[in-house]
Parts: C-alpha cells; structure tokens; sequence
C-alpha cells in the first residue's frame, strides 16, 4: 500500500519530471491519499488564488481531477491515537514536526503502508514509518 505525501500531489499536478517517473512506475498499485492532504492541497489552493474566482474554479477543478486518481483515507479516532504517540514521542525527543506530517505519517504507519514523499529526510524522524522518494 502506498499513501501519497501532499508533496508528491503537488509535484505531480506542477509536472515534476520525478513524481511523473515515480508514478508511471507505480501505475498498477492503487495509490492513496489522507484526508490531511487533501486539506492542505486545498487550503494552498484557496489561500493563493481566492482574490481571482475564475483562476480559482480553474485550480479547484484540477484539485479534484488530481484526487480522482487517488483513494482517500479519512482522519480516525485509531489514527488520532497513534499519531497523539508520535507526537508525544517526537517533543519528548526535541524533533517535532508539524502536526500535518503526524498525521500523514501516523496513517502510513496504521495502515503498514510507505509514504511517498520528496521530503524523507523530514519524515524519518517518524519510527516505523516506511518511506518511498522520488
């Protein structure tokens, strides 16, 4: 199983050379997405093109067109327990990081799948989270 970091949705929708690869490799596995990254693909969306409505229907549009080619995970209370553990570990340990990638992270690990992303060396400071680059 693999879950969808927001950078890859990102990187993919700008027309990374990487992400485009990495996913062309990754053509037959169904690829996943948290709702956490929707939220956050959603609020760049919305906090940088909200001033021109038209851009703006344009880019959600593609928003959605993009989640269409992936399956969404919602946030759960089994989520929410395991990444209140990362977290707490994280600050006891002096390496936070910010509360989105918890989340993400914590529903990689709960779901025993690996975390696409282009920012590995962030999320290795989530234990046994299994973590793909592009």
């Amino acid at each position: 199983m693999i879950l969808a970091d927001t950078s890859f949705l990102i990187d993919l929708v700008d027309g990374d050379r990487g992400a485009i690869d990495r996913s062309k490799e990754l053509e037959d596995e169904p690829l996943y997405l948290s709702s956490i990254s929707v939220h956050e693909y959603l609020f760049g969306v919305y906090y940088r093109f909200s001033e021109n409505r038209s851009l703006l229907q344009r880019k959600l549009a593609m928003a959605e067109n993009a989640f269409n080619a992936f399956k969404t995970l919602p946030m759960s209370k089994s989520i929410a327990r395991m990444s209140a553990m990362i977290q707490a570990s994280l600050v006891r340990e002096g390496r936070q990081v910010d509360i989105n990638d918890v989340y993400i992270g914590a529903t990689a690990v709960y779901y025993g799948a690996y975390l696409l992303t282009r920012d590995k060396e962030h999320f290795a400071r989530i234990k046994n989270l299994k973590v793909m680059t592009y």
